[in-house]
């Protein structure tokens, strides 16, 4: 008995002789001398993958990303002189581009459909999300209901529609 008493005695002079550690040396997540505030993330340059943590610079969207490459890609392109191009280059371009719009009509339909349900035309004064769409893509409202409508088909009930327009086999105009 007297042994394990002794070892707790040890035990106990080691952790109160030593010093305070300092905490926010050990384990903060920033270079700077910040104080800890308390239990929270514990690994030195950790990055958690979730939409509400941001740690420096926010990064964009994926489909954020796309859309500006794209531009800048249509932009640094500038006035193409078509009349190099061979015949079977503008046949293959042709088909290329028509598929092309397919796809970016089905990513446009998504990205409406995802708008509508967080209500954008409400958070920027209009009546609804298509008043608000029609507004700022230069549509008549009639056209922007209509492809709100086709929007939300698309996304509920016709995913083979919606996977077609998005492998660029299917056009927004085509009737089914």
């Amino acid at each position: 008995m007297a042994v394990v008493e002794e070892a707790r005695q040890r035990r106990l002079e080691n952790t109160t002789s030593r010093a305070p550690r300092n905490f926010s040396k050990d384990f903060s997540t920033t270079t700077r001398n910040t104080p800890f505030l308390g239990p929270g993330l514990s690994v030195p340059g950790a990055r958690i993958p979730c939409m509400a943590t941001v740690f420096g610079e926010p990064e964009a969207h994926p489909v954020a990303a796309l859309v500006a490459r794209v531009q800048a890609d249509l932009d640094e392109l500038g006035d193409p002189r078509l009349w190099s191009m061979s015949a079977t280059e503008l046949a293959e371009s042709l088909a290329s581009v028509a598929a092309l719009r397919h796809r970016f009509t089905e990513l446009e339909l998504r990205v409406a459909t995802q708008a509508d349900r967080l209500d954008l035309g409400a958070h920027h004064g209009a009546a609804d999300t298509s008043s608000y769409w029609a507004t700022t893509t230069r549509q008549t409202k009639r056209d922007a209901k209509c492809r709100m409508a086709l929007a939300q088909l698309v996304d509920h009930d016709h995913e083979p529609v919606r996977d077609a327009m998005a492998a660029g086999t299917v056009s927004e105009a085509r009737r089914w």
